[in-house]
């Protein structure tokens, strides 16, 4: 049976433009509740940022109604707890979700498919390119199995990578999907680009 984590990171922007904001998630949530959710955020990274054991890890920050969720992976409980009590007295939080998952203790154990997974999902959130795209993951038996679209190549080679390098997976199945209009786009850049060279080189 294959786990999921879906890595989705939905920004303002779309929540605006997207049906089903429009219908329902505007009548519900003012451009201020989400300006609010905003400098919540910037808040409890801050606070992390700042603590010298925290700070050590990939923590991802999420802020819905001023609801924090915390996602990543720490090493042991006690991080786990400071992560959670320093999000819980930022203000303008009303309560944390922690889902903060705690690193095997022992590095030569194999990590079993859940911890695979949680691990992989975190260094994907980590990176600043490729958490920019809907990825899931899934582990079975140590298999990773990339699936989602991202914007171009160079990001589906990007998370394959990351996740061939976490401990305990033995394959990377990557069947990411590249967006075809934004593959175009890059193209188009590329070209734009190479024209600009040559004409400095005419010059």
């Amino acid at each position: 049976m294959k786990n999921i984590i879906t890595l989705v990171l939905v920004g303002l922007p779309l929540l605006a433009t997207t049906p089903a904001a429009m219908s329902g998630c505007a009548s519900t949530r003012t451009l201020g509740e989400q300006s609010d959710d905003t400098l919540i955020k910037m808040r409890v990274g801050q606070r992390l940022s700042a603590d010298p054991e925290v700070k050590r890890f990939n923590i991802d920050v999420d802020v819905m109604n001023a609801v924090v969720t915390l996602r990543g992976e720490v090493e042991d409980q006690a991080v786990s707890d400071e992560a959670e009590k320093l999000a819980r007295n930022t203000e303008g939080v009303t309560r944390v979700e922690n889902k903060l998952m705690i690193a095997s203790e022992d590095k030569d154990e194999p990590r079993g498919d859940l911890g695979i997974q949680a691990a992989v999902g975190t260094r994907l959130l980590a990176d600043p390119d490729v958490r920019r795209h809907n990825i899931d993951v899934d582990v079975v038996n140590g298999v990773v199995y990339l699936s989602g679209v991202v914007h171009d190549q160079p990001a589906k080679d990007t998370a394959e990578r990351i996740a061939s390098r976490v401990d305990g997976v033995t394959r990377v199945e990557n069947e990411l999907q590249v967006s075809a209009a934004d593959e175009a786009l890059s193209d188009d850049v590329n070209n734009v680009n190479m024209k600009s060279d040559k004409g400095e080189h005419n010059k």
